[in-house]
């Protein structure tokens, strides 16, 4: 006896159909079991049991809700699936038979596997896999075995378009990966219009500390000229693995013309993994909508790729020179729009959150980069770090031909953040727009090598007051010195008045500019002798040089201990000047 209400999907046993040789007319009581014979019209009856009234044979057998939802109950003899109908609930609903209705997902359990982390259930994934290309993961633990190569453990590319992995609670895949090989649970090429429901991922054999020896979750690459795309994942889970999601091409080459475009995935968990997400040279449109990182060395690491969309969350990043990081490979292609949200917190790590970089120094491109940055930390950290690499793997400062333009960067950091930096050398000065929050702050060398657009402003500068002779010493006297940059240019004021101690030296008296003007230019310049009378002058910075000399107007003579006057407590110099640095 089946309960249609409690198993809407009816399991078909088999028995003697000459335990009931004829309908007797008899009451069914709940729980009783018969078999009905066959009549040659094959005709199906129903047989209803309801409180008080016999079952009669009456009309064909339809399996379908009715009033007497509790008490309802359908004998059915070996066989029967195909002839069986079956109407699903509510409006506009058709018949369809039985047999069609349950194939419409095979079950990995209908194989054999048993889901229990012990039993090899491999071979039963394989035969699902092999009998549609929609197949069904009960709740369970399914180990696939160990593993000493880089294998594809379920290969999923013969399946062509249209495959989909349904899941039903907490379903996981367990390998052993011995020595150092990266095998793929889930290996996809081709498979455009694919579906994954929730799934987890763990190797027993991984090892973080080995290059590599770990398993990939799902590895989707191209092989060969076949475009193809659309990829949803509801929910991966990876756990001690090397990465959850690997997306490449086969054979490794950079292939512009061939792509693997428009992969969504909603959720993603790398837990004490060695990479969170990856792409490298393949993988455009992809959105990530939650990336939640817990102890990885790098989170997320794209490079020759377009149009990139990721919230990431971290906690605990362990060491690398950058756990998002947004390269480009030796020779590779260009890297580009790419959107990053990132919050990370409790780490220890001083190495760079975010990594922006070339692998060699041939030229390529890195841009439309929008960092938006979130970081607190329990020891010092750099949020964002710019580098050039040599293509042996040595960062250098030299000349390049790469670019690095059209980035945005706004943050909110905490207070042992250190400023963003830039070590490498670009063909051409690219813009940065920089939207500075909480502790945000940046070294001179990036400021002076990014065409700046936004506001980065009223930073205080230590410029140093010197002169041609013997150097004067401010002492209870106060120099203050500030700048904005924006476009590309330093708005630079300096407010300085004499104390009672001050000395003032001897020859003409110069200060040091913040940045090397990549043009020469000229600023006001007013003086006040105190409770006497005010004097202006200009003050002059050439090209190519960050010494700014001070004259007086309409004088070949330099400011100095005596001129345009003999200087004295509460005088007061202030000057401001505006040069281009890039």
């Amino acid at each position: 006896m089946v309960d249609y209400y409690k198993y809407p999907a009816i399991a078909l046993t088999g028995g003697a159909d000459g335990a009931l040789d004829a309908f007797d007319g008899s009451i069914l009581k709940d729980g009783d079991s018969a078999y009905v014979d066959i009549p040659a019209t094959q005709k199906h009856y129903t047989y209803t049991l309801d409180a008080d009234s016999g079952a009669t044979e009456n009309s064909p057998l339809v399996i379908s809700p009715d009033s007497n939802a509790g008490l309802k109950r359908w004998i059915l003899i070996e066989g029967d699936a195909p002839h069986v109908d079956f109407i699903q609930s509510g409006t506009g609903a058709t018949t369809r038979n039985l047999q069609d209705k349950m194939q419409e997902y095979v079950s990995v359990t209908d194989f054999g596997a048993v889901g229990n982390g012990v039993s090899n259930d491999k071979a039963a994934i394989v035969a699902a896999f092999t009998a549609s290309n929609h197949v069904f993961f009960p709740a369970g633990t399914y180990y696939v075995g160990q593993f000493t190569s880089s294998a594809k453990i379920i290969d999923l590319s013969a399946l062509g378009e249209g495959v989909s992995i349904l899941t039903s609670g907490d379903v996981e895949l367990v390998c052993e990966t011995i020595g150092e090989y990266i095998p793929m649970f889930f290996y996809l090429s081709g498979n455009s219009n694919f579906h994954c429901g929730p799934i987890r991922f763990k190797d027993l054999g991984y090892d973080s500390s080995k290059t590599w020896q770990g398993a990939v979750g799902f590895q989707i690459s191209l092989t060969g000229t076949a475009d193809f795309g659309n990829l949803t994942f509801d929910r991966i889970y990876g756990k001690n693995i090397v990465n959850p999601v690997r997306v490449s091409n086969e054979s490794g080459a950079q292939d512009i013309a061939h792509r693997i475009r428009g992969i969504h995935i909603k959720q993603l968990f790398s837990d004490d993994c060695f990479y969170g997400y990856v792409g490298q040279n393949q993988g455009d449109a992809v959105r990530i909508d939650n990336l939640v990182a817990y102890q990885n060395v790098r989170c997320f690491f794209v490079y020759g790729v377009t149009d990139i969309h990721a919230n990431i969350f971290e906690r605990n990043k362990l060491g690398s020179t950058g756990s998002v990081n947004i390269s480009r490979s030796v020779g590779g292609l260009d890297t580009k729009s790419i959107k990053i949200k990132y919050v990370a917190r409790e780490t220890d790590d001083a190495h760079a959150h975010v990594l922006i970089n070339h692998i060699d120094l041939l030229g390529g491109e890195i841009s439309g980069i929008d960092l938006d940055l979130d970081i607190k930390s329990d020891h010092s950290y750099y949020p964002l770090r710019f580098y050039n690499y040599d293509g042996s793997g040595s960062v250098t400062a030299g000349a390049s031909l790469n670019k690095v333009h059209d980035i945005t960067v706004r943050g909110n950091f905490d207070a042992n953040a250190l400023p963003i930096e830039l070590t490498a050398t670009y063909t051409d000065a690219g813009i940065l727009r920089l939207i500075p929050g909480s502790n945000f702050d940046i070294t001179a060398t990036a400021l002076s090598r990014f065409k700046v657009r936004g506001h980065y402003t009223n930073t205080a500068f230590a410029t140093v007051w010197a002169s041609s002779g013997t150097q004067p010493a401010i002492v209870n006297g106060t120099i203050s010195s500030r700048y904005d940059i924006v476009e590309g240019i330093c708005h630079l004021q300096v407010d300085m008045l004499m104390g009672a101690s001050t000395t003032y030296g001897t020859g003409g008296w110069t200060f040091s500019a913040p940045f090397t003007a990549q043009a020469s230019a000229s600023g006001a310049i007013s003086i006040l002798d105190s409770g006497t009378k005010s004097y202006l002058g200009v003050a002059r910075l050439y090209a190519s040089t960050s010494t700014i000399d001070l004259i007086i107007n309409d004088s070949a003579s330099s400011i100095s201990a005596t001129v345009p006057f003999t200087w004295a407590v509460n005088d007061r110099l202030v000057f401001s000047l505006s040069y281009y640095i890039v």
